[in-house]
């Protein structure tokens, strides 16, 4: 009788030690998750910039072709 309740304690001892492993990596998964989806993010924002600044550098060229129409020299205005 007292082999037979060592041996659930150990068997109970040894389900805990699994579900304390298997909590460990579902939070671990759940980590890396959230820094792949901040990665993510953090490409989108990137992308975003350089649109932005392509944007920008071909806004100033069109400006710069329509001040040398009007026969400004683009560098003399900054």
């Amino acid at each position: 009788q007292e082999q037979a309740r060592r041996e659930r304690e150990r068997a109970e001892w040894e389900r805990m030690r699994a579900e304390q492993e298997r909590a460990r990596a579902e939070q671990e998964q759940r980590r890396a998750e959230q820094e792949r989806a901040r990665a993510e993010q953090e490409q989108r924002r990137a992308e975003q910039e350089r649109e932005r600044a392509e944007r920008e550098r071909e806004r100033a060229e069109r400006l710069a072709a329509r001040l040398r129409e009007l026969g400004e020299d683009p560098e003399s205005l900054q």
